[in-house]
């Protein structure tokens, strides 16, 4: 058996105090960033775009849909 520690994910994937879905599931962080950012061709898409694992993957779907979109790709 493998075990991750807090301290383990925050050296492996420097998120503050090693969380690991992402920000606090308040409603003024619950959606906090979309996935199209102000730089040409570069997308977000992880969980700390919304809280959580599940939006995580729904935020990589977001984001191929847009650049799929703006290709003109069904």
């Amino acid at each position: 058996m493998e075990v991750i520690t807090p301290v383990d994910l925050k050296e492996f994937t420097m998120n503050e105090g090693g969380v690991v879905y992402g920000p606090a599931a308040t409603p003024d962080q619950f959606l906090m960033l979309p996935p199209a950012t102000p730089i040409d061709n570069v997308f977000m898409a992880s969980n700390w775009n919304q809280h959580g694992m599940g939006p995580g993957h729904l935020n990589g779907y977001k984001a191929a849909r847009m650049i799929l979109d703006r290709e003109g790709i069904e």
